[in-house]
């Protein structure tokens, strides 16, 4: 009993310490901590014994041992990792801070180190600037923040370039080794470690200056942050600090043939290699501190060049957008390229219809209004443009309006100084043009004017001065009886008073081109009656025409008008209905009410007018048929007429139909008595 006894006591002093250790082994256990890894070396990645290293391991291991974390590290591309941070599937991972990306994370507040990107090519091109970029395949990052800006940038310069993205860093170099790549976007560290591994060549291209933290899920985790941002003000306040000897490990340049794993115990057995290994440690920390004095002046040189390149770029925009006049850039098969906002808005499209598109059906049409096949001048342009350096053509907007520009061509050559665009800048010229038809078209009726008035004054005149001749002539004797002798002296009258209706229609047309109203004496009278009167006189001397008067029942009894002046407008459209109308067809005057007024229409039978003549209708010197003689008249008649009929507060218009007919209407106001 006494050895059961002394067996069970000495168990008992076995267990319960190891019990106890166990307990409290539980209550202090460590906090685990999710951390994702990418491949991003020499920042982040996983080494070849599989093993997390880097200089965010490094400095995230140093914070985990003094915080007492058990850190789990979870690799994975930098794209998923970031979805699975989101999904809080991981605790913590490094990122770029960046404004965009604070509206999804939470970051450290103190900086783990800086960044920028840096472009790299193949080795058989040359990338100089950015606007070598354009039309190159780019490798890129998925998600990575550097990709982003640089898309960014790409499209404020108007580059076109293809985007390929890659699911880690190494992928991009890879890309660009294979071929499949002509451009890859990496950070800095990446490139000083990985470069030499690949068929690359650096470009002088770097951007986006960023800084490298720690970052949650969005409102998760802040003790993780406060606890690593503690602890980095501690290790970068102390320069012997693990933080600095990270630094100088990871970020100096890396040694082509690394040393064996078994010398570097071998070292620290040797005082004298201890003591070179220090010395070297500190020439390496101040290479690595003057090294980056160095890229940070680089940086800044680069961000100053970039701020004035995009200045320069936002004022030759504003220049251009901003002009009073049509810019357009054309390749050498007269494609649209590019197009300012006042071509946009003269033409009627928006930029997105235009680009890609031939000019001919669509800023260009295939005939002129003269007859002229386009597409052979635009071929000729673009073949030669120094020999069309300057070139008025008809142009068409979307809704179909034909205008003409003048433009100004500067052909656009390559490397080798053969064309391969064209830089045309357009002036609206339509009222120019407009007014030069006008010009001629008035030339012309001048010309016309002045044979037909010559005509018309010369005929009234041979017959005035043959007649007196021939009075002249028998005077005192009895050559010609006395009836012969009034005939010969009504003939001089009449062409006499024809001569003057031709002076005072000149008059009248002085008087309007100067601004000067026509003369009117206005009384109440009854128009009826004047009508009535009127077709008397025109039945006996027009016997061969067949005239008759309709008139509305409950007509205004009289209206206030200037009887001789009216008499003129009557005289002039009844001349006109008989004049180009066949000898037997019938020609109706109408009055009836219209409103406060008289309207009085002359309906006849004859030629007709086209749409265009109508419009010419009340033009001085406009006659519908110059080219007939047998027609007489200065083509002044009917402009009178709506100047006399718009002088009484009436108006005057034409309906026509060739082959047809022409109805002419016009209104005289009733006499209110006021």
């Amino acid at each position: 009993m006494k050895v059961d006894r002394l067996f069970k006591c000495l168990m008992i002093f076995i267990i319960l310490p190891f019990a106890l250790s166990v307990v409290l082994a539980v209550q202090a256990s460590a906090l685990e901590v999710r951390v994702g890894i990418g491949a991003n070396p020499p920042l982040s990645f996983i080494d070849d014994q599989g093993q997390p290293a880097g200089l965010l391991v490094d400095v995230l291991d140093e914070v985990a041992a003094e915080a007492d974390w058990d850190i789990v590290y979870v690799h994975d591309s930098f794209s998923v990792l970031l979805d699975r941070l989101k999904a809080h599937e991981i605790d913590l991972t490094s990122i770029a801070y960046s404004q965009e990306r604070i509206e999804y994370y939470d970051f450290n507040q103190i900086n783990v180190v800086s960044n920028w990107g840096v472009l790299y090519s193949s080795e058989k091109i040359e990338a100089l600037s950015y606007f070598d970029l354009n039309g190159r395949r780019i490798a890129v990052p998925r998600k990575n923040i550097h990709q982003q800006v640089l898309r960014k940038m790409l499209e404020s310069f108007e580059v076109s370039a293809q985007f390929l993205e890659c699911d880690s860093l190494g992928a991009v170099f890879a890309a660009i080794d294979s071929g499949t790549a002509d451009i890859g976007v990496v950070n800095r560290f990446f490139a000083l470690s990985e470069a030499e591994n690949y068929k690359v060549k650096k470009t002088p291209l770097i951007f986006n200056p960023i800084e490298i933290r720690y970052a949650t899920a969005k409102g998760e985790n802040a003790n993780l942050l406060a606890e690593i941002d503690a602890h980095l003000e501690k290790l970068k306040s102390d320069p012997s600090s693990s933080y600095y000897n990270a630094l100088t490990r990871w970020l100096a340049a890396p040694e082509k043939d690394p040393l064996p794993p078994w010398l570097i115990p071998a070292l620290w057995g040797l005082a004298f290699f201890s003591i070179a290994s220090i010395v070297l440690v500190m020439v390496l920390r101040s290479q690595v501190k003057s090294r980056t004095a160095s890229l940070r002046q680089e940086v800044d040189k680069r961000s100053q060049a970039q701020k004035k390149l995009l200045a320069a770029e936002r004022n030759y925009r504003t220049l251009v957008e901003g002009a009073h006049a049509v810019i357009i850039h054309l390749d050498q098969k007269a494609n649209i390229a590019y197009i300012n906002a006042y071509g946009e808005q003269l033409f009627g499209y928006r930029r997105g219809e235009l680009v890609g598109q031939n000019v001919i059906g669509t800023i260009v049409p295939e005939v002129s209004t003269e007859g002229e096949y386009l597409p052979e001048l635009i071929q000729r342009i673009t073949e030669d443009p120094e020999n069309y350096q300057g070139v008025e053509n008809e142009n068409v907007t979307k809704d179909g309006k034909r205008i003409w520009l003048s433009w100004a061509n500067q052909p656009l050559l390559d490397q080798n100084g053969k064309v391969e665009g064209l830089l045309s800048v357009g002036l609206d010229i339509t009222e120019k043009k407009r007014a030069e038809r006008s010009r001629r078209e008035y030339d012309l009726a001048k010309d016309t004017f002045i044979s037909t008035a010559a005509h018309e004054l010369s005929t009234p005149l041979t017959a005035v001065v043959g007649y007196a001749e021939l009075l002249e002539g028998s005077a005192g004797t009895d050559m010609f009886s006395q009836e012969q002798r009034r005939d010969f002296l009504g003939i001089i009258c009449e062409k006499g008073f024809a001569l003057s209706r031709i002076v005072d229609d000149l008059l009248d047309v002085s008087r309007i081109q100067k601004g000067e109203p026509l003369p009117l004496r206005c009384q109440k009278g009854s128009f009826v009656t004047l009508v009535k009167e009127l077709l008397s006189q025109n039945r006996t001397l027009n016997s061969t025409t067949r005239l008759s008067l309709e008139v509305d029942d409950g007509l205004h009894s009289e209206q206030l008008f200037d009887r001789d002046r009216m008499i003129q407008v009557m005289e002039n459209l009844l001349s006109n209905a008989i004049k180009y109308s066949a000898p037997d067809s019938k020609i109706v005057i109408t009055l009836a009410s219209a409103d406060e007024a008289l309207q009085v229409a002359v309906i006849d039978q004859g030629i007709g007018m086209t749409s265009e003549q109508v419009k010419k209708m009340f033009d001085s010197f406009y006659r519908v048929d110059p080219a007939n003689d047998n027609v007489s008249g200065l083509g002044l008649g009917m402009f009178i007429v709506r100047k006399v009929v718009e002088g009484h507060g009436g108006r005057v218009w034409v309906e026509s139909t060739p082959e047809v007919g022409t109805k002419v209407y016009f209104t005289v106001p009733n006499f209110s008595g006021d």
